[in-house]
């Protein structure tokens, strides 16, 4: 189970204008969990039986939870009830070190009456591969591969739609580009950008999985409007993780494509210059920029700072922003920035 921080169990999630969708499929070796899980559910909390809390050991308690849920919406996957349906689940709840992390998926989460969560699961587990399943089934915790809060449903909707639009440019019939995958993934890092403002963690995975593939194999790759999202003034913290994140994969493969670095590299040390991206700078410096700049396992000549970055002001910010990070890794950048008109040693 991949789980962060516990979701909020508070407001239901955002409306969604109802546009073309298409289902989300099956890929069992996806990055994003959306695609790679057979169901995700959107649930309600109804009411809530608990027990008292009781010592199992002189660290670690728990008490068992009794409870009505509404099936909301179901998103991906087919269960034996319809939308709206009520069902009830019992489970365990249990605590310990605080330094640990949660025992199950349930002993992260506040469930209190009117609380709505996004249950991404494979069915498969409870039920060997058998549809449709029992909901109850797909929110035991050995069923369940992440938990949100409910207003994260919005993303889903989002790449159901990012799904359709792929599907259409892809397989259209019309002429048109000759690299079909690749303008459908332009099409949906256009969607993306129209409504990033929405985004999280959850459709920057699922644009990863989408996007990154073309963008890996083609030398026409649409860098730059993803490296666009990253400096997006409205796009979130989650969101701009996970893009990150994919982004320094496609790195180790395309570090030394001089467009890619030149997008990329500038985005990065755009970031650096965020206050709101604070959590994210020693990542920055540590692992994005240092190794885009500097490869593990490349013997080759580094680019020139002037190469990747004309703009002098723009260097000079940056060399600025790295003394903040006066580390081995940071000093290297510094000096990278400083260093134009010449090739400086590994």
């Amino acid at each position: 189970m991949s789980q962060t921080q516990p979701p909020d169990a508070g407001s239901p999630s955002p409306s969604v204008p109802s546009l073309a969708e298409a289902p989300l499929p099956l890929e069992a070796r996806s990055v994003s969990e959306i695609l790679r899980a057979s169901h995700v559910l959107l649930v309600e909390i109804r009411a809530v039986r608990a027990s008292e809390w009781e010592a199992t050991s002189p660290d670690d308690q728990k008490r068992h939870l009794d409870m009505d849920i509404a099936l909301v919406e179901t998103l991906k996957g087919t269960t034996r009830l319809n939308d709206g349906a009520v069902f009830r689940v019992e489970v365990d709840q249990l605590q310990g070190s605080p330094r640990l992390p949660p025992a199950n998926v349930w002993s992260a989460l506040s469930p209190a009456p009117g609380s709505r969560f996004l249950f991404v699961s494979n069915g498969q587990l409870v039920s060997n591969g058998q549809e449709p399943v029992d909901p109850a089934e797909l929110l035991a915790p050995a069923a369940v591969v992440r938990v949100s809060s409910g207003a994260q449903a919005v993303e889903v909707h989002l790449a159901k739609r990012a799904e359709r639009l792929f599907i259409n440019v892809r397989d259209s019939p019309d002429p048109g580009p000759a690299d079909r995958e690749l303008a459908a993934s332009r099409a949906i890092i256009a969607l993306a950008q129209e409504n990033i403002a929405s985004l999280g963690d959850i459709f920057g995975r699922y644009l990863c999985a989408r996007v990154l593939p073309s963008f890996a194999r083609s030398p026409d790759r649409p860098v730059s409007e993803l490296a666009a999202l990253l400096t997006s003034p409205t796009g979130t913290f989650p969101f701009k993780i996970e893009l990150t994140a994919g982004l320094d994969q496609a790195g180790i493969d395309l570090g030394g494509d001089p467009l890619f670095l030149r997008a990329v590299v500038r985005a990065y040390f755009e970031m650096l210059l965020d206050p709101a991206l604070a959590n994210m700078h020693h990542r920055l410096v540590q692992v994005s920029l240092y190794l885009l700049i500097f490869p593990e396992d490349d013997e080759g000549p580094r680019p020139r700072a002037d190469d990747v970055l004309p703009d002098a002001a723009a260097r000079a910010r940056y060399e600025k922003a790295l003394g903040a990070h006066p580390n081995e890794r940071g000093k290297a950048l510094a000096h990278w920035l400083s260093q134009t008109g010449s090739r400086p040693a590994p």
